[in-house]
């Protein structure tokens, strides 16, 4: 009762020690102090993974066993994450439960409205008439960045036709209200090959492999090459026997997550790949390819007599 009482009073008796912050409950504090502690106490069962908090190793544990908790009511596609699914079910709903202060736009993603807030170069006190009269008259400078940010249809389009009027947080080729926008804008990476952009540059040395051929990742058993470290790591475990991927029902191991997936739904009964001809539902996508074959006639393998 103590604690429901302090959700009405607003006191927060607990202080942490680093950066003074407090707290109405004690083991909120506690979970908090591990940020500066670093203390991970929860550990993954199936990875040397380890997480300040017990939810977050909870839905980690699920990226190996392939639960999916959390189906939408509307179109029983299935989520690990409950915020996730939440945010799904707005596109059936149509709610849009985040609002713009300064007009009567509504979306339906938080991020998507925060988009539309950097348009207009709005004071505090400007007025709804001057906010909405901003965003209709902006001026051009750089677009392509902010316009990738967006996830609003209506809003994406809004970006490509106009850009934002001068900021103070300013790069070569545009100019930010937001400091962290800016650096956003400046992590964007073009490969020099196809002019694919990247928002990180790690990400983009990763794809211009796939234009030069680079695998520097080499199996020391067999000296096969790899252009990923995460392929190799899964291909030295047919040297190894190494299989850290357990089934909760049964003792079976494998040594990719993609074969425990798929062999859980044995146990399951899941069948997530459905016919587009006849409906029929199949556990893997290659028993339902080779199924259309009845359907269409196909006949990928010949034989020459």
């Amino acid at each position: 009762m103590e604690i429901h009482v302090r959700t009405h009073t607003g006191e927060k008796s607990f202080a942490c020690e680093y950066c003074k912050k407090t707290f109405s409950e004690k083991s909120k504090l506690i979970r908090h102090k591990r940020i500066h502690t670093g203390e991970k106490p929860f550990a993954c069962g199936y990875c040397s993974e380890k997480f300040r908090r017990k939810d977050s190793m909870e839905i980690h544990v699920r990226t190996h066993t392939g639960e999916k908790s959390f189906a939408c009511e509307y179109c029983k596609k299935t989520f690990l994450e409950k915020s996730k699914l939440i945010r799904h079910k707005r596109i059936h709903t149509g709610e849009k439960p985040f609002a713009c202060g300064y007009c009567s736009e509504k979306f339906r993603r938080k991020d998507s409205m925060e988009i539309h807030d950097l348009l207009d170069d709005k004071a505090p006190e400007d007025s709804i008439e001057d906010h909405q009269g901003n965003i209709n008259q902006i001026s051009v400078e750089c677009v392509l960045p902010q316009a990738e940010m967006a996830h609003d249809t209506k809003l994406f389009k809004l970006l490509e036709e106009v850009t934002p009027p001068k900021k103070p947080y300013k790069c070569g080729d545009g100019c930010f209200k937001r400091k962290a926008i800016l650096k956003k804008h400046e992590m964007i990476h073009t490969c020099e090959y196809c002019e694919k952009t990247f928002s990180y540059k790690s990400i983009l040395r990763i794809h211009i492999r796939t234009h030069t051929g680079e695998k520097p990742f080499i199996c020391e058993y067999c000296k096969k090459d790899f252009s990923l470290k995460s392929n190799l790591t899964v291909h030295k475990r047919i040297h190894t026997g190494e299989k850290p991927f357990s089934c909760k029902y049964c003792e079976k191991t494998f040594s990719k997550k993609c074969n425990l997936k798929t062999h859980i739904r044995t146990h399951t009964g899941e069948k997530p790949f459905t016919c587009e001809y006849c409906s029929k539902r199949f556990n893997t996508k290659e028993t339902m390819e080779k199924h259309k074959r009845i359907h269409t006639g196909e006949k990928p393998f010949t034989f020459s007599v």
